[in-house]
């Protein structure tokens, strides 16, 4: 009797389940947004026709528990075994379900959704690449300081592939070059994922550390932090000094916890991160403003307040610095068919004294920075910015403006357009 009760629970367990299963509802029939907030009908479907696939899924699969459950009796410990696999995919479907729900909510409150979808097109700008066609991206508020981003094509908890990119902006960064410099770096881990850059580098490091034993230290540190200093050599490359501002600001901490970390963590130690982010700066486009970041960062946390095993490590760090600097841009990986990541980037476009002249052109007329690419904008008020030309609060309306006006004009983009996609 008590083996034939404990079934029953269990029985009662999944059709439980199946009730929970029927309440959920596609976005579209009661996510309320403004046009110009939405995440594009493209991406929407995408998430849809995703969510009811794993929805038929596991709905099928509860079923055939049941039924299995009903053919006849069956052994209390197996029949939960077997109820725990489906309640793993059920838990699954529920948190792929809240992941997008988080997402799409907050399109209906304003002027938060609006501000979202003008990320979302300088997201898709930040990612655009000749060797790949951008997936879509949308972006959504949380807590925290740091941004994150769920890339498409990973695995999503109840199976299938994630449709569309999924970023998380903290709200600490909402408005500001700090803004800048979480898109680029997050963006830079889909790129590096979609282009393999990641094995590439880390391929080149292995080498030359054979080739350079004295340097083997050194690149080993940057082989385990390859995948954020590709996503880091991405966004420098993308908006140019605002990234390493936005770094600047974001792991300015105490100067003990500046100092911690290393090969266990998959983030560099924040106060090499910095300088990491000016040497690519340096690779890229040489100008003396990356020497005196560089500069300004050891003053504010000296190197001789560390302790003398992380001042050895850094010094090491330090002397391999160029030497990486130069190997990550010039890098050839085969996704880019004999092309340098350096390549990929305008270094004309984005070069300081470029950035200067166009700010101080914009300053007279702002129809130009109006019709601008977003990255380019970031990377004008950016240097803007590190040139002290660019007051806090002046640096925030302006930024405001366009992304709220980038979220409406999204609407007149061309049908299929990655943009109007996100």
């Amino acid at each position: 009797m008590s083996d034939v009760a404990a079934l029953k629970l269990l029985a009662h367990e999944a059709e439980s389940m199946l009730a929970r299963l029927e309440l959920l509802r596609p976005f579209s029939e009661h996510m309320p947004m403004v046009p110009a907030a939405t995440v594009g009908f493209e991406a929407l479907r995408s998430i849809e026709k995703g969510l009811l696939e794993r929805y038929a899924r596991v709905r099928a699969r509860i079923r055939e528990f049941g039924a299995w459950l009903r053919a006849g009796p069956k052994p209390p410990d197996e029949a939960q075994r077997q109820l725990a696999r489906v309640r793993l995919l059920f838990g699954g479907l529920l948190s792929e379900f809240d992941l997008f729900a988080d997402v799409i909510t907050q399109r209906s409150e304003h002027p938060t959704g609006l501000l979202l979808s003008g990320i979302d097109v300088a997201a898709i700008d930040m990612m655009r690449c000749p060797a790949f066609e951008a997936p879509a991206v949308i972006s959504y508020l949380d807590r925290g300081h740091g941004a994150a981003i769920r890339r498409a094509m990973t695995r999503l908890p109840a199976g299938g592939d994630n449709p569309v990119a999924v970023l998380r902006v903290p709200r600490e960064r909402m408005i500001g070059t700090g803004l800048a410099g979480s898109i680029a770096h997050e963006v830079g881990h889909q790129a590096a994922s979609l282009l393999d850059l990641v094995p590439a580098l880390q391929e080149a490091l292995r080498a030359r550390s054979k080739k350079q034993p004295e340097r083997a230290v050194a690149f080993r540190h940057f082989d385990q932090w390859s995948s954020e200093i590709l996503a880091d050599l991405w966004a420098v490359g993308a908006v140019g000094v605002a990234h390493t501002l936005g770094l600047f600001a974001l792991l300015n901490l105490p100067t003990p916890h500046v100092f911690l970390g290393g090969l266990d963590r998959v983030h560099p130690i924040p106060w090499i991160r910095v300088h990491i982010s000016a040497a690519l700066g340096e690779a890229l486009v040489p100008h003396p403003q990356w020497k005196q970041l560089r500069a300004q960062w050891s003053a504010l946390h000296p190197l001789a307040s560390a302790r003398p095993e992380k001042q050895a490590l850094m010094k090491t760090l330090l002397e391999a610095l160029p030497e990486f600097a130069a190997l990550a841009c010039t890098l050839r990986p085969r996704s880019l068919e004999g092309k340098r990541i350096a390549d990929l980037f305008p270094d004309g476009v984005m070069h300081p004294a470029r950035l200067a002249e166009t700010y101080e052109r914009w300053k007279r007329g702002r129809l130009a920075m109006y019709a601008a690419r977003p990255s380019l904008v970031f990377a004008v008020l950016g240097q803007a910015r590190a040139d002290g030309k660019l007051p806090p609060k002046l640096e925030t309306r302006v930024l405001e403006t366009l992304i709220l006006r980038w979220a409406t004009e999204k609407l007149r983009l061309p049908e299929g357009s990655a943009a109007a996609s996100a």
